[in-house]
């Protein structure tokens, strides 16, 4: 899925450029080309986009790594965790001597009702997750008389998977929806790829104190290096052409919004298809 996502782009920034390099419609009949001079036009063309490709492919493969570390790789599991989806829960994952750890998930139901999930498991930086098939659920019950019980136990099964800096937990009690993780004390919330419904994409990389971003915004490719202010990263990024605008970018539950100087505000989803 991943490799078919930048071959994809491969071939469609060459389409184009061919088309940024095609004949405009003379105003009388074209003279038809003989059979050498189609030949030659389509070697010409052959190697224009083979030339293409050569100079788009290193940064397409930079590209890839970089999609790819926000999936798969090491990553510090052990702490707290806050349900950024439902703000009702709180994980808190310790390790175990023998690599495994051990994530408690609790989920407030009520003052007295709190759904309880004890979860145990090995990540795995290849794939970047991990898979558990028996996790023991049950209902943390604080009675009348100020003592505690434990109901309706039962067992799931589900994932924690990388996404940038957060996990994205699904269970079979919460029939998979996504909800997802973020470090309860965690300052970086906005490292990762998002996608909005006019499939616009937003990418976002934290490099020494700073953000790199490159995002799509109405069709149009931006590129910039952009500050968190304490509300949400801002600064001036310049698009294709070399024009520059302001753009702030704030995080919300389910992603960032963007807005381009002061004005339009784009919507960009966590892009969890992408990891299928």
């Amino acid at each position: 899925m991943k490799k078919k996502i930048f071959a994809a782009c491969l071939t469609a920034a060459g389409m184009a450029v061919m088309t940024a390099c095609g004949f405009s419609k003379p105003a009388e009949e074209p003279r038809q080309l003989t059979e050498e001079e189609q030949d030659a036009l389509g070697t010409e063309l052959a190697e224009q986009t083979d030339q293409m490709t050569e100079d788009l492919l290193p940064g397409a493969l930079d590209m890839e790594e970089d999609f790819l570390e926000q999936f798969t790789g090491e990553m510090d599991l052990e702490g707290s965790w806050t349900d950024e989806t439902s703000q009702r829960a709180q994980m808190d994952i310790s390790m175990n001597e023998d690599g495994s750890c051990t994530a408690m998930i609790y989920w407030g139901g009520s003052a007295v009702e709190t759904a309880v999930w004890e979860i145990t498991g090995t990540y795995d930086p290849v794939s970047g997750g991990l898979s558990y098939d028996s996790a023991r659920h049950y209902v943390h019950v604080v009675k009348e008389d100020g003592t505690d019980a434990e109901e309706d136990e039962t067992t799931t099964d589900g994932s924690l998977s990388k996404v940038g800096n957060r996990l994205l937990w699904h269970d079979s009690a919460n029939e998979y929806e996504d909800h997802f993780f973020a470090r309860t004390d965690a300052e970086n919330v906005f490292d990762g790829y998002y996608v909005n419904d006019e499939d616009d994409t937003l990418y976002i990389q934290e490099e020494d104190g700073s953000f790199s971003v490159e995002a799509l915004i109405g069709g149009v490719s931006y590129r910039g290096t952009l500050k968190n202010d304490g509300e949400g990263l801002s600064g001036s990024m310049e698009n294709e052409n070399g024009d520059s605008a302001e753009v702030t970018i704030s995080h919300v539950l389910d992603g960032m919004e963007l807005t381009v100087g002061g004005a339009e505000t784009y919507h960009y989803e966590i892009a969890t298809g992408l990891i299928d």
